[in-house]
């Protein structure tokens, strides 16, 4: 019995489909628009299929809600036993307050992580001044060959006329040659609608996060820059909950696997 699709779903999610299945309110056989309103648009195919394989083992519907009800008790309850999250702060420090500081846990992340980490952030340091901040995480990834990195970072598009194509590939050299120093390259992704010429349809990749080893997530208003991390005012929080950190990192790996995020080219170690 393949479960592991709805363990995905927040917790919301599980709880308002459960009941959903259990008052009938659905039937057979379950639609995409069944779930659209209970479930996340990059989930929707796995979810579907999840469930219809349940009911095709023979689960009655309300057999299956009563499944999701449990797996959100036991996400609940978990949530009930992890540690509380943990002010993380740059900036003036007064009498009465209780934070650590950016840059020491940004670096403290880098020196626990063993396996994944995922970086996102809307702007970025390069030369002496990325190194400070990357030199420690390049280090691991150098040492260890099967720890997957990767960058998601916006893209600004200029005043004046330019190649969409170029850009691209100029930024790819940038992050080779100013920002990144390690032997190693990591994956970097980036926005396309950030290029776009249309004013109503451009955005930009605005999230700034990391995430170790889809158990620990830090989420702030601090971009990867010297600025960020040692002089302005920002404010974050660190989450050590696997399931918050694997949800988070899931959001980015949707958009990736639909096509809406997109790989930098020509990322190689020189």
């Amino acid at each position: 019995m393949d479960t592991a699709p709805l363990h995905r779903l927040s917790l919301s999610s599980l709880q308002t489909l459960a009941q959903a299945l259990r008052s009938q309110r659905l039937t057979l056989p379950l639609t995409t628009a069944d779930l659209t309103v209970h479930v996340p648009d990059a989930l929707l195919p796995d979810i579907l299929q999840s469930l219809n394989h349940l009911t095709s083992q023979g689960f009655t519907l309300a057999q299956v809600g009563t499944l999701l009800e449990s797996i959100a008790q036991e996400r609940n309850q978990r949530l009930q036993d992890r540690p509380p999250p943990e002010l993380v702060w740059t900036g003036p420090e007064v009498p009465g307050t209780a934070s650590r500081d950016t840059r020491v846990v940004v670096q403290e992340l880098f020196e626990l992580v063993q396996h994944s980490v995922l970086v996102s952030t809307y702007a970025i340091d390069q030369k002496t001044k990325a190194d400070a901040i990357f030199q420690t995480l390049a280090n691991r990834m150098d040492d260890n060959p099967k720890l997957t990195v990767q960058f998601f970072i916006n893209l600004m598009r200029p005043n004046h006329p330019y190649n969409p194509q170029q850009l691209v590939r100029d930024f790819s050299n940038h992050f080779r040659d100013k920002i990144w120093p390690g032997k190693r390259l990591p994956e970097v992704f980036y926005d396309p609608r950030s290029l776009s010429d249309s004013y109503g349809s451009r955005s930009c990749l605005h999230s700034k996060c990391v995430i170790i080893d889809e158990a620990i997530a830090f989420i702030s208003s601090a971009n990867f820059t010297e600025a960020a991390h040692n002089r302005n005012i920002e404010a974050g929080i660190l989450i050590k909950d696997k399931l918050v950190a694997q949800a988070l990192q899931q959001q980015f790996q949707s958009l990736v696997a639909y096509g809406q995020l997109l790989p930098l080219p020509n990322l190689k170690a020189s």
